[in-house]
């Protein structure tokens, strides 16, 4: 986990220095999706227990 933070850091330093802007959008979408991953799937599990359809 802590590998994805320096990669997102260096996407933004990409993207801030106007060299490989394309990579760097891609390496800071990356590090954003892998952040917000554990995230989603806790309130998705969350809503399946709590809203689940009756059997």
């Amino acid at each position: 986990m802590k590998i994805f933070i320096p990669l997102f850091v260096f996407g933004v330093w990409l993207i801030a220095i106007g060299i490989g802007a394309k990579l760097g959008t891609a390496i800071v979408w990356g590090g954003a999706l892998v952040l917000a991953a554990p995230a989603a799937a806790t309130v998705y599990y969350a809503w399946l227990i709590l809203f689940r359809p009756p059997a």
